[in-house]
């Protein structure tokens, strides 16, 4: 009953907080201070279903429920451990999107810092015996929010839980995948090690920078990359495009693009696909710019959708709009998992000629883009992760997640064992858009 109460008040308070976007765009009063829908998302927080106040309403369900009954929405089947959400602080409404849809309450846990700035980490809840998973990315601040990762899996760990998974929507450190030069670490190598150290049983991620990082885990840490691909082609699929081109901005993400491709021609939309070559100089110890864009393909014409799998200054998609631009192209847009937009990337997106950019939840926009960045629009992998979760639990396949267009559904068909086959159908990805 509590998960079914907390899906119902987050559905509703998201629709509320949609309603209200549509009207200040409707009425052009974004980029105003007149707009309509701060006030009306903090006269919400003070409603009784919203806020700390469902906390509370939680606990005062606990202390009358029966004994018999399950605190999770999803109840034990034979000796199956119970089903635990835990958040840390880097996405918490992912992770409140990705337990209202699996109808399991998010578990307690107090997490906070001491004076010096160290994390302190404490479960409210019993987790004995059960299957945890830790919904945390490893987002900027990067170190804080990888701290809170590791400190929770290691506490879950000292309480005797079953099992712990890591959901890691945004993969942290994942560039540094190599030794480019003498004398640096594999600093994505390293993170995995430490993950397994503090107990970590399994991960899931969205959309890896590199897919080798599945080889830093041992055998006994499986992980699972899901992508965030089907949910782009669905929305794309609702725009109205002509003659499209997929992009790769470098070499690198050409298996990306292609991938992208085949998911638009599998709806019915031809595709061709292009890449821009980069050479960059060095602009300092850890820096570079692009010299110089050449471009393999034809967009003369083209509606041309950029894939990445991020966004961090923008640099790179700010000089493949203005190339693919130069070549003939009609319309520019963008898509990647993960939008850092880290400083100028809002200037460089509102600079440059590009219709739209596209990026999933994985990563909560940081202010200054919200403020700043009317081209960027979000759209969520909650479902995709809430289905491997289900699927991990009930031990069921987690490959059809690769179609999968919702992170939470991920996470569930995780939890419950369940195949992620199924996950990839796009017409639910359009209804999540609607």
């Amino acid at each position: 009953m509590l998960g079914r109460l907390q899906t119902y008040v987050w559905i509703n308070t998201k629709g509320f907080q949609k309603i209200m976007k549509k009207y200040d765009k409707r009425m052009e009063l974004r980029g105003t201070a007149q707009e309509l829908g701060p006030e009306f998302e903090a006269r919400l927080e003070k409603e009784a279903f919203c806020s700390g106040k469902m906390s509370i309403l939680a606990e005062m369900f606990k202390s009358r429920r029966p004994g018999g009954v399950s605190s999770s929405g999803i109840a034990a089947a034979g000796s199956r451990p119970q089903l635990q959400l835990i958040t840390g602080n880097a996405n918490s409404e992912l992770s409140s999107e990705i337990a209202a849809r699996l109808g399991v309450p998010l578990t307690p846990a107090k997490i906070a810092r001491f004076p010096d700035g160290e994390v302190s980490i404490q479960i409210l809840e019993n987790v004995r015996n059960s299957d945890v998973y830790i919904i945390q990315p490893t987002c900027p601040p990067v170190n804080d929010n990888l701290m809170e990762l590791l400190l929770c899996a290691s506490a879950v760990r000292r309480a005797a839980a079953a099992r712990v998974t890591a959901v890691v929507p945004y993969y942290g450190y994942a560039r540094q995948d190599r030794k480019e030069r003498s004398r640096v670490p594999i600093s994505a190598a390293d993170v995995a090690k430490m993950m397994e150290a503090m107990g970590v049983d399994r991960v899931c991620c969205v959309d890896l920078h590199c897919g080798q990082i599945q080889g830093f885990f041992g055998p006994r840490t499986p992980v699972d990359n899901l992508w965030a691909t089907p949910i782009a082609v669905s929305y794309f699929k609702t725009r109205e495009l002509n003659n499209v081109a997929v992009v790769s901005p470098d070499a690198g993400g050409v298996a990306r693009a292609k991938m992208f491709r085949e998911g638009l021609e599998a709806q019915g939309m031809r595709a061709s696909l292009a890449m821009i070559i980069t050479q960059r100089r060095s602009t300092g110890e850890l820096g570079s710019e692009i010299a110089q864009a050449d471009l393999v393909g034809t967009v003369t014409g083209c509606d041309c959708i950029i894939v990445d799998d991020m966004i961090d200054t923008a640099g790179t998609l700010f000089m493949a709009t203005n190339a693919l631009k130069s070549f003939g192209a009609s319309r520019v847009f963008a898509f990647a998992t993960h939008g850092l937009f880290n400083p100028p990337a809002a200037d460089r997106i509102e600079e440059c000629a590009i219709e739209e950019v596209i990026v999933a939840n994985t990563i909560p926009l940081p202010p200054s883009v919200n403020r700043e960045a009317r081209k960027v629009r979000q759209i969520s992998v909650g479902k995709l992760l809430a289905q491997a979760v289900k699927c991990l639990h009930t031990g069921d396949s987690i490959l059809s997640l690769d179609v999968v267009t919702s992170c939470d559904q991920a996470i569930k068909c995780i939890h419950t064992g369940d195949s992620v086959q199924r996950l990839f159908d796009m017409d639910e990805g359009v209804n999540l858009l609607a």
